[in-house]
C-alpha cells in the first residue's frame, strides 16, 4: 500500500478572521429591575369587643400597604375568619366564637400575600370568657341579694324594676307588705352597691317604703333616676275597695320623700285619669333644666274596658296641662279599647313612643296584637308614625296574643322586647325592631 505523498492538505485553504468585525463590548443583556422581596405590610389591626363570650362574635379591622394577590388569611385560635368588607386596602373580619370554645386569651392570626407571593404577618388577640351568665362571687353572697321584711309585716317582698344611677349603684323598686292580713303592701325601694350591700346613704338602712295615694295595696312597677340623683318611681295603689289609682312617687337621692313633689312626695290625677296603674317611667329634661316625668300604662275605663294611657307630670307633682291640656292622653281608637301600655321611650325631639298590647272590644284572645303608640310633644297623635300615630302587629296572621312589655329607643330604631305564641299557641320570647323614621 503506497501512500501518494503528492496528495497533501491545500495548505492555501485557510480560514481567515477579519480583525475589524470586533464584538460591540455595549450590547450587554437588560437584566431588568431586581424581584420584588419585601413583604407586604399589615398595620392598624384593631379587635372589637377585645373580651368576647360564647355565641358572640367578634370583629377585627386593619390595612395593609399594597396590592394582594386576594384577601388575607385571618383565623382565630386556628378557625378561619369570615371577610365581611375590603375596601381599597382596608379589610374587616369576623367570627362568632362557638359554644365549645375553651376561655382564655386567643390569637388572631392575619396573613396576607402580594402580587410576588411575599407574605406579611400581623397578630392579636382576644379574650374568650366563658364565665358569662355565672353569678358573680363578688356581689352580694354569690351573687345574690336578698332582702325581706322591708315595710315590717309579713316578710312578703317583691322587686319589679331597676335602673342604675350615675355612681353605679342599683336602685330597685317593688312592694312589700306591711300587714300580716294581705291588705297593706308598701312601695320599696331599696339602694345596692356594686358589692351587692344595701347602700346605707339611703335612709342609713339603704331601703325605704311609702304608701302610694291612700294606703291599701300599693305597689312600684318602674323607677328611674334624674341627672341630679333624684329618684322617682311609678305603680299604683288600691284603696281596699278594688279601686286603683296612678300613683307616681319622689324621693331625693337620700330617699327622703321629696315635700315639694305632689303631696308628701306622692301624686296622682284626680277622677277616671287617675283610676289606673303605671307600668313604666321615662325622664326628660326641657328648657331651663326643669324636669318632665312621663308615665305609661293603662286605666280602666269600665268593666273589662281597658285604655292604655300616657301620663305627663311637672317637676313638682303636678300635671303638665302643656300636654294634651290635661296632663294625660288616651291611647286608642274608636276600634281598638282593650288596650295595655308596658313602655315607654322619649325622642330628643319629644316625641314618645308607648309599647304594650291592643285588641278588639268583645273579640276573642285572637285578637290581642302587639301595640305601639306615638304622640308629639303636646300629646297629639304622631301623623308620621304608622296609621294616626299608632301600629298594631302580630308575628302569625291566625294566631295572636303578641305583647310588649320594654322598649329602647336606638337612634331611629325602636327595640321591642315581649311575646308572641308561635304555631302551636306556646308563647316565645320576641324582640321586635321598628323604625320612626
Amino acid at each position: 500500500a503506497v501512500v501518494d505523498a503528492g496528495a497533501e492538505a491545500d495548505a492555501g485553504a485557510q480560514t481567515v478572521v477579519d480583525a475589524g468585525a470586533e464584538v460591540d463590548a455595549g450590547a450587554e443583556q437588560d437584566a431588568g429591575p431586581p424581584p420584588d422581596t419585601t413583604n407586604p405590610i399589615v398595620s392598624g389591626v384593631a379587635v372589637s369587643p377585645d373580651t368576647v363570650a360564647r355565641g358572640q362574635a367578634v370583629y377585627v379591622d386593619f390595612n395593609v400597604n399594597e396590592t394582594l394577590v386576594g384577601n388575607p388569611e385571618v383565623t382565630l385560635d386556628n378557625q378561619a375568619m369570615s371577610l365581611v368588607s375590603a375596601t381599597g386596602l382596608s379589610y374587616n373580619f369576623k367570627l362568632t366564637i362557638p359554644s365549645s370554645a375553651t376561655g382564655g386569651v386567643k390569637v388572631i392570626a392575619i396573613r396576607a400575600t402580594d402580587l410576588a407571593n411575599n407574605v406579611g404577618f400581623a397578630t392579636a388577640t382576644v379574650t374568650v370568657d366563658t364565665t358569662s351568665g355565672t353569678p358573680d362571687p363578688a356581689f352580694g353572697v354569690g351573687g345574690v341579694r336578698t332582702h325581706s321584711n322591708a315595710a315590717g309585716g309579713s316578710g312578703d317582698d317583691v322587686a319589679r324594676a331597676g335602673a342604675f344611677d350615675s355612681s353605679g349603684r342599683l336602685v330597685v323598686v317593688g312592694r312589700s307588705r306591711a300587714d300580716a292580713g294581705y291588705t297593706v303592701d308598701r312601695l320599696a325601694l331599696w339602694r345596692i352597691t356594686d358589692a351587692g350591700a344595701l347602700d346605707p346613704t339611703l335612709q342609713s338602712t339603704g331601703y325605704v317604703t311609702h304608701t302610694g295615694y291612700v294606703e291599701g295595696l300599693t305597689s312600684a312597677n318602674a323607677v328611674a333616676i334624674a341627672p341630679s340623683g333624684d329618684i322617682y318611681a311609678a305603680g299604683t295603689s288600691t284603696d281596699g275597695n278594688g279601686g286603683s289609682h296612678l300613683a307616681i312617687w319622689g324621693f331625693y337621692s337620700n330617699g327622703v320623700p321629696m315635700t315639694s313633689f305632689g303631696q308628701g312626695g306622692v301624686m296622682s290625677f284626680t277622677g277616671a285619669a287617675g283610676a289606673g296603674v303605671a307600668n313604666s317611667i321615662a325622664l326628660k329634661s326641657v328648657a331651663g333644666g326643669a324636669l318632665r316625668i312621663y308615665a305609661a300604662g293603662y286605666v280602666v275605663s269600665s268593666p273589662g274596658i281597658f285604655d292604655a294611657t300616657l301620663w305627663k307630670v311637672t317637676q313638682t307633682g303636678t300635671p303638665d296641662t302643656t300636654f294634651n291640656s290635661s296632663g294625660f292622653v288616651t291611647l286608642y281608637s274608636a276600634t281598638r279599647a282593650l288596650n295595655r301600655a308596658t313602655g315607654i321611650a322619649v325622642a330628643d325631639g319629644g316625641e314618645v313612643y308607648v309599647v304594650g298590647q291592643t285588641a278588639v272590644p268583645g273579640a276573642a284572645s285572637a285578637a290581642y296584637e302587639l301595640g305601639v303608640w306615638s304622640v308629639i310633644p303636646d300629646g297629639g297623635p304622631n301623623p308620621g308614625f304608622g296609621s294616626a300615630g299608632a301600629v298594631a302587629l302580630r308575628r302569625n296572621a291566625t294566631i295572636s296574643g303578641d305583647q310588649a312589655n320594654a322598649i329602647a329607643l336606638v337612634g331611629n330604631n325602636l327595640y321591642i322586647a315581649g311575646q308572641s305564641p308561635n304555631a302551636v299557641n306556646k308563647p316565645e320570647a320576641i324582640l321586635w325592631n321598628l323604625t320612626t323614621a
